[in-house]
């Protein structure tokens, strides 16, 4: 008999966790598992990959009613004589003007929010929260399943959350996956009195569908000309550090190096980022593409792949570029040596835009080390379709 799964994600919205959840998905094995899916909001870029074989579970409406503008939702809800909900629309509010960050935000309304989603129905063999947080308070209230697993995408000390609200949580899944064991490590420090819940899956990548998309015919954005072409793939965020990866353009450009550089995605520093180009005076050295639903004929044609990064779980872009075979440039997040081998598959520079400036230029001037870092990576084994083995095993224990 097949098992049943259920996965909880807020949205498939352009990240990597987001990302990694649809490789999962289109690794599973549909001859043994059925997989329903329930997201807070039915959108984003990664939606139309989910495989057909996934069924996507109704949106709450009250959810919905919840995400209008405050004034509309709380009069939309009294119309409807639900005026508890109207109560919990207005609490959410009052609890979110105290905390302290967008993590703590999340933590201390839940409590509001998870009224606005309907208990899921239905006999699960299991039950997946894909995202740290509101995916895995989701299906410790909202879900019955014969076991729970949540999982953690990136370090928690870093999003300066409650760890007491947190491990009130965690405690109630059954076991609990993270992306590198660096973060298991972390995770047992942070929360010893549930170690033996942690667990390592790396996210799952596919080279053969990553080198299929990038020889997909697109048209031509890098310039025909000598440009050094720089490629960032990711959120426009805040833990991005952003302004380093400009910092050190500004350096480059400085040393007569002609170098663009070019940012793949969006994000809430995108304005900041803007106007922190036009005040160095540096518009067309910078070029913000947007979201691009398939970014990588641009990262396979680049001259270097750069991330800047104050930290990450284990980042998929990086591993994509590395499929790709691209020079990479990495800060010296906490998971860094995990992903590059400093010196032979790309190089690892402190968190200043100094250092990332040096590193980048050394690629650019030495053409037979760039070479070598290129052949380091065409030996390496790169995707890891063979992660879901690990993913099975913890269903059936």
């Amino acid at each position: 008999m097949k098992k049943k799964l259920l996965f909880v994600i807020p949205s498939l919205a352009l990240g990597g966790a987001e990302k990694s959840f649809v490789n999962l998905l289109n690794a599973l094995d549909f001859e043994k598992y059925d997989a329903e899916v329930f997201l807070f909001v039915k959108s984003g870029e990664f939606l139309p990959l989910l495989p057909k074989q996934v069924k996507i579970l109704p949106i709450s409406e009250d959810f919905a009613t919840f995400s209008l503008p405050f004034l509309k939702s709380v009069f939309t809800f009294s119309k409807k004589g639900r005026l508890d909900l109207a109560l919990y629309r207005l609490l959410f509010v009052l609890a979110n003007t105290r905390a302290r960050n967008a993590s703590v935000s999340e933590q201390i309304t839940w409590k509001y929010l998870k009224n606005f989603f309907p208990k899921i129905q239905g006999n699960y063999d299991a039950a997946i929260g894909y995202l740290e947080k509101s995916s895995n308070y989701f299906i410790s209230d909202r879900v019955s399943a014969s076991q729970k697993i949540g999982w953690i995408h990136t370090d928690l000390k870093a999003l300066d959350l409650d760890f007491a609200f947190e491990e009130k949580y965690l405690k109630k899944l059954d076991k609990i996956i993270t992306v590198s064991e660096n973060l298991v490590d972390k995770l047992q420090t942070y929360f010893p009195k549930i170690k033996e819940k942690f667990y390592c899956i790396e996210n799952i990548n596919s080279a053969k569908i990553i080198n299929e998309l990038a020889n997909q015919p697109q048209e031509a954005i890098f310039e025909e000309d000598e440009v050094f072409n720089i490629i960032f793939v990711g959120r426009l965020v805040k833990e991005k550090a952003l302004h380093i990866a400009i910092e050190a353009l500004e350096l480059l450009l400085k040393k007569n190096i002609n170098a663009r550089l070019y940012l793949v995605g969006e994000g809430n520093k995108k304005l900041e980022l803007q106007k922190m180009v036009q005040e160095k005076n540096i518009g067309e050295k910078v070029v913000f593409l947007g979201v691009q639903s398939n970014p990588y004929p641009l990262v396979k044609a680049a001259d270097l792949f750069l991330m800047t990064s104050v930290f990450e779980g284990k980042s998929i872009a990086l591993e994509e570029a590395k499929i790709l075979k691209k020079p990479i440039v990495i800060t010296d997040f906490s998971t860094a040596s995990e992903q590059i081998t400093d010196g032979k598959t790309g190089l690892i520079a402190e968190m200043n835009a100094l250092s990332v400036a040096e590193k980048i230029e050394k690629l650019y001037r030495d053409q037979d080390f760039k070479n070598e870092i290129i052949n380091h990576l065409s030996q390496e084994k790169l995707g890891n379709e063979d992660e879901i083995l690990k993913f099975y095993q913890l269903i059936h224990e």
